[in-house]
């Protein structure tokens, strides 16, 4: 391991504006929590923001203290180790340490209980932070249980993003959220290879080296405990395909979540596996286990879908159903593009023109698509489940889907509810309002209102429904967390 000299560490964040999580860092800093066994990990995959988050708390800090050690640790470096390093820097007057890379420590899945009680409780404010976060999951679960106050930076919402780029917008942020990039020359770069690329480091191999390290996981808890070369290989193209399938096409609904039965699984792992490009034999446990550790490293997420349906003209309400979520908008929308790029080749044989008019036709949609699963993934994130659902709503007549809203926030306080159309332009509407307005006042009661969300920086309303920016109103919502303050 090595000591990183704070002052030329942090030299290159001065004009960084700061994540929502930085006052979580400093929180912890100030405060007495460490004697209570307490350590924080700063967690999130490669490239979204970690390292940043550590020198800005860094640079924070040495301006009012020396007390501090940054170290960053090396594959060769193991626990005990690390235990002695600690004790050296406690006999300096050391009370706050980083630990940079600390998932390259090969024992620190098993051998970590020691950070938090031993050292923390001596008063040592730990802060641990490495690329494989998924390690960091399976050391809470087995050596840090209740003692880690842990801070995930994979998810930046639309708002946050708006904070840290101000000039950037909606489009901005699907085309590259989730992601930082050092300079506008990186920026350019991002496509579809860089992606690949970027999903084998920050996905594939987080995933394989946390279960290696892992000693409480053997081959029978996992498909992919000691996997080879080959192996490798083979997860990477599982991970790909199944990203693909995750991230929906440009003309169709995304995949529907898998649930805990059987038969589902074995017709996700037949939908990934099958062609002739077939690259192994998947099974239905890998499906079930891969989805497990992109849920746990927080790649994905999902989102609510409420069903209400029409058979021989009676309404009813289905059970809940989940659509997956790609938290960074980046990496789904370089999949997407690419499904659309691949969807023209099939048109070759059309004259230019109509191969434009469907190329605009699919990026609009997929856009739209995008624009659509951001805004209902940011507002349930930013409301409180306690008080708020959010979710998007489905009306079948007959089997055939009724083109209605895209976003129903239920309001549990108050027993009512808000529908909420999300468009490209303000004289694009939903038709058939009143029927789903009727049906849904059956389950969540009263109806406060009807708006319109535009990607258009002024939008007007139709038919005397509210009219909102997109971006604004996410900003509205992050700030404000409660709808009657939104709305006013």
């Amino acid at each position: 391991m090595k000591e990183v000299n704070p002052e030329t560490f942090t030299t290159d964040i001065s004009d960084m504006n700061k994540r929502k999580a930085f006052a979580t860092l400093k929180d912890f800093v100030l405060s007495d929590e460490c004697y209570q066994g307490k350590i924080l990990a700063v967690c999130g995959l490669k490239r979204t923001g970690k390292t940043t988050l550590l020198k800005q708390l860094l640079c924070d800090i040495v301006a009012y203290t020396a007390s501090c050690a940054f170290l960053e640790m090396q594959d060769s470096d193991t626990m005990k180790m690390l235990e002695r390093r600690i004790e050296e820097e406690q006999a300096k007057g050391k009370t706050v340490i980083f630990i940079n890379e600390i998932t390259k420590v090969s024992d620190f899945i098993n051998n970590s209980a020691s950070l938090a009680d031993c050292f923390a409780k001596a008063g040592v404010r730990i802060i641990i932070s490495g690329k494989d976060s998924l390690s960091v999951a399976f050391a809470e679960d087995y050596e840090l249980y209740d003692r880690v106050r842990k801070v995930n930076t994979t998810y930046i919402s639309f708002a946050e993003y708006h904070t840290l780029f101000p000039l950037e917008n909606i489009y901005d942020y699907i085309r590259y959220g989730g992601l930082f990039y050092k300079n506008e020359a990186e920026k350019s770069t991002i496509g579809y290879e860089n992606i690949l690329s970027y999903l084998h480091d920050a996905v594939t191999m987080n995933i394989a080296n946390s279960l290696k390290n892992n000693a409480d996981i053997d081959e029978r808890d996992s498909a992919f405990k000691n996997i080879n070369e080959t192996e490798l290989a083979e997860l990477k193209s599982i991970t790909e395909k199944v990203v693909g399938l995750y991230g929906g096409s440009p003309d169709g609904e995304i995949i529907t979540a898998l649930t805990d039965k059987k038969d589902n699984a074995e017709q996700f792992a037949r939908m990934i596996g099958s062609g002739k490009n077939a690259d192994c034999y998947i099974t239905p446990q890998m499906i079930k286990e891969l989805e497990k550790w992109l849920k746990e490293i927080g790649f994905l997420a999902f989102i609510e879908k409420r069903t209400f349906t029409n058979v021989s003209g009676a309404w009813k309400k289905l059970s809940p159903t989940y659509e997956y979520h790609i938290v960074q908008p980046a990496v789904r929308y370089s999949f997407l593009k690419k499904a659309a790029e691949s969807e023209i080749e099939r048109y070759q044989h059309l004259d230019k023109q109509r191969q434009k008019e469907m190329a605009e036709t699919l990026n609009r949609n997929m856009l739209d698509e995008i624009v659509g699963q951001t805004v209902i993934f940011d507002v349930m994130s930013s409301l409180p489940d306690e008080r708020y659902i959010v979710c998007k709503p489905e009306f079948m007549h007959e089997n055939r889907l009724i083109n209605g809203y895209d976003m129903l926030i239920y309001d549990r306080q108050e027993n009512s509810y808000r529908y909420f159309l999300i468009r490209r332009k303000s004289d694009d509407y939903a038709d058939n309002i009143e029927e789903i307005t009727s049906v849904a006042e059956s389950h969540f009661g009263e109806c406060k209102s009807v708006c319109m969300l535009y990607v258009e920086k002024s939008p007007n309303g139709f038919a005397g429904r509210e009219g909102y920016n997109i971006s604004d109103f996410l900003i509205a919502v992050d700030k404000y967390r409660d709808m009657d303050k939104v709305m006013r």
